[in-house]
């Protein structure tokens, strides 16, 4: 009990639990991907070990991957609490103005993708782009501003998992946040952009399973 007289909040869930989650889900994708970057490696003409492939998936991923990847990449934790927030404060139009107003950056960057396609159809990354249009001065810049987005993304993410993995498993915050990116990174270093696509197809199609079902029981 605590001093106002309110019990403390307990893990629904044992450690063992969290701790089987964190690393054996992390585990289970790396090895999936593994087998299917080995059976990509046999029987396709795609070599997961070709720079083209590793960094840009030999330019031959369609639509419906390219879908999963934004959602799957889109569904963070920011995202999660603000929608929920919008949900309880404005009811059921909440989330959805809310998905309005993220498909605005997603039109844009449409149509600034297929200009690019026309104007620099040999580019890898949107800094190979600054650098040939603007100098080396610019492309340092955009890089620190690259490297400080991921880090804040990556924190945001690692932080947001661990502490869900805390509130249900009682496992450690710190213990979480290193061995939730092992898997991660061990599939991407593999199997390159290809098999983050494929992953996000996956995580997609968990992240609908558990949607139907939360709207199946309310």
């Amino acid at each position: 009990m605590s001093v106002s007289g309110v019990s403390e909040f307990k893990p629904l869930l044992d450690q063992s639990v969290g701790y089987g989650v964190v690393v054996g889900v992390g585990f289970f994708f790396a090895g999936l991907m593994l087998v299917l970057t080995f059976l990509q490696s046999k029987f396709s003409k795609y070599s997961p070990s070709a720079s083209e492939e590793f960094s840009s998936a030999s330019r031959s991923v369609k639509p419906g991957l390219v879908c999963c990847g934004i959602v799957s990449a889109w569904t963070w934790s920011a995202t999660l609490l603000q929608s929920s927030t919008a949900a309880y404060t404005f009811g059921i139009s909440g989330p959805w103005w809310y998905g309005v107003g993220g498909t605005i950056q997603l039109a844009f960057f449409a149509m600034v993708a297929a200009k690019i396609k026309m104007n620099a159809n040999g580019a890898h990354t949107f800094l190979e782009i600054v650098k040939a249009r603007f100098g080396t001065a610019a492309h340092l810049l955009f890089t620190f501003y690259a490297f400080l987005c991921i880090l804040i993304v990556c924190g945001s993410l690692l932080l947001g998992g661990a502490a869900t993995v805390n509130a249900l498993t009682g496992m450690n915050i710190i213990a979480s946040c290193f061995l939730l990116p092992i898997g991660i990174a061990v599939y991407v270093v593999f199997g390159g952009l290809r098999a983050t696509f494929i992953c996000d197809w996956a995580h997609t199609i968990i992240l609908f399973i558990v949607i139907y079902i939360f709207v199946g029981k309310t």
